[in-house]
């Protein structure tokens, strides 16, 4: 993925950052989604979280016997 010129942020005084509308919506990121964080080198990485079943490694929100 390209990484895009995205204008640069700011951080305020709680430490947030607003992440562009054109960024939420081109990886599809809504309110009250997790986000991973994680460093490389000089880089914060963060990615969409994805939670998956241990059992049978669905990332469907549906239980089972729905």
């Amino acid at each position: 993925m390209d990484s895009g010129n995205y204008p640069t942020r700011t951080v305020d005084e709680l430490w947030r950052i607003v992440l562009p509308k054109e960024l939420r919506k081109r990886l599809g990121i809504s309110e009250h989604d997790k986000l991973d964080l994680s460093i490389e080198g000089d880089k914060i990485i963060m990615q969409k979280s994805i939670t998956c079943c241990v059992v049978c490694d669905s990332t469907s929100d549906t239980p089972v016997n729905a």
